[in-house]
């Protein structure tokens, strides 16, 4: 632990974060549901900079003017899936305010390097740090209110850059998405990977391979899966693009967003320094996604994005 507070404190930020344009919800009275997304976090005990740049995002989070229902996350918390890693992210979202609920979500960096099993127990553990009395099991889960459905999806095997989804996450993923269907509530469907062709993929992973980058040999399954459904949002993470012309999507029936990254720098974007996160509110007839630069605490306007729903 003491290796934890050395690297914490080696990683305060030089100054305090301003106010001025802080988080602030469009509409507090008729907003029904409000998430904060953090994504790519890539925290490690050897990169202060990336720790210092998490620091100033709960510095936003403490600024915010109104309360955020949940704080979720789009993958790679870690960069290597090590305890110390968890241990330090666990510290600086030690006591957050203005926030009700925390919902992790691991990605390839998280996983690839260790035993499956051991990577299962170590996700409880951080579950349990950041939200007293999630514990999973397993790497996929859901959060469930009036307003919304959050699933938050992980693969079910150690993989290198893709995902994989068992036959129960796949089932259990179904039976989730029709009960939404049946409330009439959306449905945000979380798991690091975009589908594959998504995001300007396979080029935005700078390769020509087509399932670079993306879910992997089960995308095409999974997308048949959600369009299905009705007044779905997937959501990911894991191409470091920042925000651009492809971090809105559709795909047939299904709203694709993608996230960029909290920790490192982004690409194909002219906001290339972490700290990136995305706000989003749920009202009775509308989602509102609202692109914010944590780092410098401002909304970023041009790339909010509102979609209808029933």
């Amino acid at each position: 632990m003491a290796n934890i507070e050395k690297l914490y404190a080696a990683a305060a930020p030089r100054e305090r974060l301003s106010a001025e344009d802080p988080i602030r919800l469009t509409d507090r009275r008729t907003c029904r549901f409000s998430a904060l997304f953090w994504s790519d976090m890539h925290l490690s005990d050897t990169f202060p900079g990336r720790c210092r740049a998490l620091r100033i995002c709960r510095q936003d989070i403490e600024n915010a003017a109104d309360p955020i229902d949940v704080l979720a996350f789009g993958g790679d918390l870690t960069d290597n899936g090590k305890r110390t890693e968890r241990e330090l992210l666990a510290k600086i979202l030690n006591r957050l305010p203005n926030v009700e609920h925390i919902l992790p979500a691991y990605g390839n960096h998280d996983i690839r390097f260790r035993r499956f099993s051991a990577t299962v127990a170590g996700f409880d553990r951080l579950c349990a740090a950041l939200e007293p009395g999630l514990s999973p099991h397993k790497l996929w889960y859901g959060y469930e209110t009036r307003a919304a459905s959050l699933l938050i999806l992980g693969s079910d095997r150690t993989k290198f850059e893709e995902s994989f989804l068992s036959e129960e996450q796949f089932t259990w993923l179904e039976h989730r998405l029709s009960a939404a269907d049946a409330a009439g509530k959306p449905s945000f469907v979380l798991l690091h990977q975009p589908l594959q062709d998504t995001h300007n993929l396979p080029h935005a992973w700078d390769t020509p391979v087509p399932n670079a980058g993306s879910v992997g040999e089960q995308s095409e399954r999974l997308r048949k899966l959600l369009q299905r459904h009705k007044n779905v949002f997937y959501v990911t993470g894991h191409l470091h693009r920042g925000f651009n012309v492809n971090t809105y999507e559709e795909v047939g029936s299904v709203h694709c967003v993608c996230l960029p990254s909290t920790g490192l720098v982004n690409k194909d974007s002219r906001y290339g320094e972490p700290g990136l996160t995305m706000l989003l509110e749920v009202y009775d007839d509308c989602v509102v996604f609202r692109a914010r630069d944590s780092l410098h605490g401002r909304f970023v306007p041009e790339y909010e994005k509102t979609y209808g729903y029933n």
